[in-house]
């Protein structure tokens, strides 16, 4: 898959891309952490056009659900281990996660679990403030149980660590398929990516799969990830 990107405006030397990137071009020289996140040697200009060519996964349940549970004692855990940290959140939290799993035997079925525990919350962009000294996930499970990415983002992720499943926060923008386009010359679909389509999801590790995409806010117009490729 090959994306062009021509920012707008200036975002310094971030370098967007479409999941996980392979190549870029028309910049001279650019950087890529253990995370794919790309950074341009020097800031990018507004209107200055790049192309980064990426993999775009199809996921597979079946696959997922052939792999092990992640060892801590395994070669990659000490790359994993950032992934398993948790802040120090009420045991009520913890409580609730394996609660949502308990009878789901692999890992990506309690994965599963919680994204669709999250998604029968209700979304909105004005939810009530976190109280001063309140843990902000335990405050939006218990008590808010409404909020926007950002918060079911977070709150699943450290569900997913507290039953020993590696998982990281992404933030990026999220383009709903019924957002309007033009096509250019080439056939080339052009769409308008806004501040006001930025958005957090859910990264999963498996072992000998790599990392699964989940998206726990419900949002009608971003319909839950396929993984049945």
């Amino acid at each position: 898959f090959v994306a062009e990107i021509t920012p707008a405006l200036g975002y310094g030397r971030t370098i967007f891309h479409v999941l996980e990137p392979s190549r870029v071009d028309g910049l001279a020289r650019y950087t890529a952490d253990a995370e794919g996140n790309l950074r341009a040697a020097a800031p990018v200009l507004p209107g200055v056009t790049y192309a980064v060519t990426a993999r775009l996964p199809l996921y597979s349940a079946g696959q997922i659900r052939e792999t092990p549970r992640f060892d801590p004692r395994s070669a990659d855990a000490p790359a994993m281990a950032r992934y398993l940290q948790l802040p120090d959140v009420p045991e009520r939290v913890l409580r609730l996660a394996r609660e949502i799993t308990a009878g789901q035997e692999h890992p990506y079925d309690q994965a599963v679990a919680i994204e669709s525990y999250l998604r029968r919350m209700r979304y909105t962009l004005t939810p009530p403030a976190t109280p001063p000294g309140r843990d902000f996930v335990d405050y939006f499970l218990f008590v808010l149980q409404e909020g926007y990415c950002t918060y079911y983002a977070s709150a699943m992720v450290v569900m997913l660590r507290a039953v020993g499943i590696p998982a990281r926060f992404v933030e990026g923008f999220a383009i709903p398929a019924s957002s309007p386009y033009t096509v250019d010359d080439r056939g080339w679909r052009i769409y308008e990516a806004r501040n006001s389509q930025a958005h957090a999801w859910v990264e999963a590790y498996f072992p000998g799969y790599g990392w699964v995409t989940f998206d726990p806010t419900p949002r009608a117009d971003l319909p839950v990830i396929s993984r049945n490729a």
